[in-house]
């Protein structure tokens, strides 16, 4: 049975609970509010169940440990709180668990156009600190002196409207270093994680003066791999700023923890 993104609004209808044999639910991407009842429990043929990108809200039902053919659980990006019922370690059979976040670099909280909720990361940090959000989920640290200035910034704003996404507020915040900037996902399950990172160049303008001629190079490393070598935000945007670059990466979580680390590496413009 498949309700997704197609924007229903409302709660979960009760009567759910009667379709014993349904083996693969995906009620992902649209505004479904409310909690999770505990009738889910009744539907124990259940192998598939996606409800990510949602506003539901509420515990997860203890009666979720009585799915034990399940092998798929998608519920990300919606209001839950609450620790994860005990129960779910009845589900043994269960191969994929879906944990994920996102993170605003060097600004407010904002709901994107397809509803993932971006955290705040507007803490100030200077050039060897670090900050670690209240419910330990994440943690932003940052490592370097910009040279010649007596008033270093690192965040940058622009009210610029970017090209090559939706959610051009997004970019409207950005955390800058001059060294090396790292983010750390905590208390994580152990497994494979898919990375979504996002950039824009705003700094070196399009026009034609000294302002477009900069260079911002630098390494991207997931798990302590290079992923990304003399990266170019511009370049890689076809020479354009303002432009959202996407990259998608996999990797995996051994010891509950993931690291992306951005390092300038010595290239690209020094001023």
């Amino acid at each position: 049975m498949k309700v997704y993104a197609l924007d229903v609004v409302g709660v979960i209808p009760d009567e759910l609970r009667n379709l014993t044999f349904l083996t693969n639910l995906n009620l992902g991407q649209n505004y479904l509010t409310g909690p999770l009842s505990a009738s889910i429990g009744n539907l124990t043929r259940m192998q598939y169940l996606s409800m990510g990108i949602n506003a539901l809200s509420g515990e997860l039902p203890k009666e979720l440990g009585q799915l034990t053919d399940l092998r798929s659980f998608a519920f990300g990006t919606n209001n839950f709180s609450g620790s994860l019922p005990s129960e779910l370690g009845n589900l043994v059979k269960l191969e994929q668990l879906d944990y994920d976040f996102a993170i605003k670099c060097g600004g407010p909280q904002i709901t994107s156009s397809d509803q993932i909720v971006f955290e705040r990361d507007d803490e100030t940090l200077g050039p060897a600190t670090y900050y670690v959000i209240a419910t330990n989920r994440w943690a932003v640290s940052n490592i370097g002196l910009f040279s010649g200035s007596n008033n270093p910034q690192y965040t940058s704003t622009s009210s610029s409207q970017f090209t090559n996404t939706l959610d051009s507020e997004l970019f409207h915040t950005a955390r800058i270093s001059a060294g090396s900037l790292r983010y750390y996902g905590l208390g994580l399950e152990n497994g494979n994680y898919n990375f979504i990172l996002q950039f824009a160049e705003t700094a070196i303008v399009n026009s034609n003066s000294w302002k477009s001629l900069g260079r911002r190079v630098f390494d991207v490393y997931i798990q302590g791999d290079l992923i990304l070598k003399d990266f170019d935000i511009r370049k890689e945007a076809g020479g354009v700023s303002f432009q959202a670059v996407k990259k998608e990466f996999r990797a995996q979580a051994l010891e509950n923890y993931i690291e992306i680390h951005l390092f300038w590496a010595g290239k690209g413009t020094c001023c």
